[in-house]
């Protein structure tokens, strides 16, 4: 992106970033549409967009803005967070409950195990599963985060048999 092209993208979510804190909705719609369409391989206008269109009650239309968003970006923690409230508003929490654990996958993977644990929970809350119940054991029991679909190695090696008072150190 060249930089006049650049400073369009910035004036246009600046302006829309504006009109949402003095509360016109539409002006700022038009603004992140407007970014978007100078930068369509960046994920903020369409997961800025989303958030106003779900603020509107549009949630077809917010849910198709944060599909944008992650399509450029998958692990898009904002977009995440925003498809995960438009599904809820939708009542599709079988659907919100997937996205908040490709949330908490994310928040697992840059070291906030706190936050992960508390988006699977709610992710488990909303839908529960034994997986996502292994996985917040797992995050519980030890500070480190857990990658999706791993379990930790030392996890699945069997524990060494205790040869008795006569063992040496070397055996054991």
């Amino acid at each position: 992106m060249t930089d006049p092209v650049f400073e369009r993208y910035k004036e246009a979510l600046k302006a829309g970033h504006v009109a949402v804190l003095r509360g016109r909705p539409e002006e700022a719609i038009a603004h992140y549409r407007e970014a978007a369409e100078i930068a369509p391989d960046r994920p903020l206008p369409h997961t800025s967009l989303g958030g106003v269109l779900l603020r509107e009650g549009r949630r077809d239309e917010a849910l198709a803005a944060y599909a944008r968003a992650l399509g450029r970006a998958p692990r898009d923690e904002a977009a995440l967070s925003g498809r995960a409230e438009a599904l809820l508003a939708a009542d599709r929490g079988v659907e919100a409950a997937e996205v908040l654990e490709r949330l908490a996958d994310v928040q697992a993977a840059t070291d906030r195990r706190p936050e992960a644990l508390a988006t699977l929970r709610r992710a488990d809350a909303l839908q529960s599963s034994r997986a996502r119940r292994r996985r917040i054991k797992e995050l519980e029991r030890d500070g480190s985060p857990v990658r999706p679909g791993r379990t930790r190695i030392k996890a699945r090696l069997p524990r060494p048999r205790s040869k008795g008072p006569t063992a040496t150190a070397q055996e054991a």
